[in-house]
């Protein structure tokens, strides 16, 4: 059986204990090639994190004439930085854009982030 990145089993903590200047990086499997991406929203104030996203590498490569990659997806970074002292909830949703948010998302993780100056 083959192992693409759905496989890995990536840990997203239910919470995250940050210092205003410190970061920390997620890596969430991606589902690209089947339409679907990771989103975020910040739940309560806002103002104690900013959080960026990326990606790492690009597609799974293939060897020309054998068969395809068993994931053509890319892993998502997700950093969460602290920027002031306070708490909030950050929300990552795995699901496709153009299905709107009346279907549930393919994957949820909510997360509590505390930041001390």
């Amino acid at each position: 059986m083959a192992t693409g990145m759905r496989d890995q089993l990536l840990e997203v903590p239910p919470r995250i204990n940050l210092r205003v200047g410190e970061s920390r990086q997620l890596r969430l499997p991606g589902l690209g090639s089947a339409g679907y991406g990771w989103r975020y929203s910040i739940e309560g104030p806002g103002q104690a994190v900013s959080i960026t996203m990326g990606r790492e590498g690009g597609p799974v490569p293939n060897e020309p004439g054998g068969p395809p990659p068993s994931t053509g997806s890319s892993m998502s970074v997700i950093t969460i930085a602290g920027r002031q002292p306070g708490s909030t909830q950050v929300l990552l949703e795995l699901r496709r854009q153009w299905e709107g948010t009346d279907k549930p998302p393919k994957e949820q993780h909510r997360i509590e982030v505390t930041v001390e100056g």
